[in-house]
C-alpha cells in the first residue's frame, strides 16, 4: 500500500508541472505577440514621423524654389509649376521626399505634376469683398444655374461675409442660420475654408462639388492671365456683360496664346501691362472689339494680372524600400517668402 500511495503523489507533481509549463507556454506566446505588435506599432510610428520630417524638408525646398523666383511674372513653365529635377525625388536619408499636385481638366481628366500651383488660377470668393457679379457669374458658369437662382446664392455669399445685418434678395442673414437646426451664425467676415461655402443658403453638396476646383480663399483676389484655368476667364468676362460666346472665345484666345509657349510678361503700371497684354493678344491670336473692350475692363478693375502669390502643393515623404508614401501632406504657401498659411496631414 505505501508505495502506490509514492506512485500517485508522483503523478501528480507530474501533472502539475506538466500545468505549469503549458500555461508558461501560453504567457510566453502572449508576452511574445505583446511584444511583436509593440514593436510594430513603435516601427510604424517612427517611419511615420521620418517621412514626415522628409516632407517638410519637402516642403522646405518648395520655399526655396518660390522665394528664388526673381520674375516679375508666374507662369505654367516655370520650376516650381513643372519641376521634375526640382521635385520629383529629393534624396534623404533613409528615403526621399517629393512635392507634386493634381489638375483636373475641363474634360475631366486628371494630370499629376511635380512641383505647385498657384491660387491665382481661380475665382476667389472672399476677395475682393464685394464681388457680387463675379460670384453670380460663377454660380451661372461653372454651377450651371439659372439667372434668377444666381443672384439668390450671390446675395447670400456676400451677406455671409459682411459686417452689416442687412439682407440682399434671395440672400440670408443670422435669424436664417439661428433657425436651422443645429443653428450657427452668419459669419459676417471672408472665409477660413473652402468648405465653409456649403454653410451659406442655397450652397448643398452638388453645387460644392461642381464648384469646389475652380474656386479659392487664397490669393489677392486677381486671376493670372499665365496660369488661368479657362473657366477662370469665361466667368470674369461674363460679369461684365459679356455673352457666353465672348467669353468664351476670348478665354480660348488667351489659353492659344500660352500654348504657343508665350508668355504675359509686362510689369509696371497697369497701363503698361494692358498695352503690353493686348497688343500681344493682337498680334498673336487677334481679338474682336468686343473681346478687347471687356479685357480692358478686367485688367482696369484689377482682376486680372501676371504674378500669383500663394501656391498650393503635396508633400510626401517616402522610405527606402515601402511601396508607398508613407506620410502626405497638403500644403499652401505665400510664394515671397514662405509662409504657410494652410496645412492637412493625414
Amino acid at each position: 500500500m505505501p508505495p502506490r500511495a509514492t506512485s500517485d503523489c508522483g503523478g501528480g507533481l507530474i501533472i502539475v508541472a506538466v500545468w505549469a509549463l503549458f500555461f508558461l507556454g501560453l504567457l510566453a506566446v502572449a508576452v511574445a505577440a505583446h511584444v511583436s505588435t509593440n514593436m510594430e506599432v513603435a516601427g510604424r510610428v517612427k517611419r511615420r514621423s521620418l517621412a514626415g520630417n522628409m516632407a517638410k524638408a519637402a516642403m522646405a525646398h518648395a520655399s526655396l524654389v518660390l522665394t528664388s523666383n526673381t520674375n516679375e511674372w508666374d507662369a505654367l513653365d516655370e520650376n516650381w509649376s513643372h519641376g521634375d529635377k526640382d521635385f520629383r525625388s529629393l534624396p534623404f536619408e533613409g528615403g526621399f521626399g517629393r512635392v507634386w499636385h493634381t489638375n483636373i481638366e475641363e474634360n475631366i481628366s486628371i494630370t499629376t505634376n511635380y512641383g505647385l500651383i498657384d491660387e491665382e488660377r481661380k475665382i476667389n470668393i472672399s476677395l475682393p469683398f464685394n464681388n457680387g457679379p463675379i460670384l453670380k457669374s460663377l454660380m451661372v458658369i461653372v454651377g450651371g444655374l439659372d439667372g434668377a437662382t444666381a443672384t439668390e446664392i450671390s446675395n447670400a455669399i456676400m451677406d455671409w461675409k459682411d459686417a452689416d445685418d442687412d439682407e440682399r434678395d434671395g440672400g440670408a442673414e443670422n435669424p436664417y442660420y439661428q433657425g436651422k437646426d443645429p443653428s450657427y451664425p452668419c459669419h459676417n467676415y471672408i472665409f477660413d475654408s473652402l468648405e465653409e461655402l456649403t454653410l451659406v443658403k442655397g450652397v448643398d453638396e452638388s453645387l460644392f462639388s461642381r464648384l469646389k476646383d475652380s474656386i479659392t480663399i487664397f490669393g489677392n483676389g486677381s486671376v493670372n492671365l499665365n496660369t488661368a484655368r479657362r473657366e477662370s476667364l469665361v466667368v470674369l468676362a461674363h460679369s461684365w456683360g459679356a455673352t457666353t460666346h465672348v467669353s468664351r472665345s476670348l478665354a480660348d484666345k488667351i489659353l492659344d496664346y500660352r500654348e504657343q509657349g508665350l508668355t504675359f510678361s509686362a510689369g509696371g503700371s497697369i497701363d503698361e501691362m494692358r498695352a503690353e497684354i493686348l497688343d500681344s493678344l493682337h498680334k498673336m491670336v487677334g481679338l474682336t472689339i468686343e473681346e478687347q473692350e471687356v479685357l480692358q475692363k478686367m485688367i482696369n478693375a484689377g482682376q486680372l494680372g501676371i504674378r500669383s502669390s500663394e501656391f498650393r502643393g503635396w508633400a510626401s515623404g517616402h522610405i527606402n524600400g515601402r511601396p508607398v508614401d508613407d506620410r502626405t501632406v497638403e500644403f499652401v504657401m505665400h510664394g515671397q517668402d514662405g509662409r504657410i498659411l494652410y496645412w492637412r496631414g493625414d
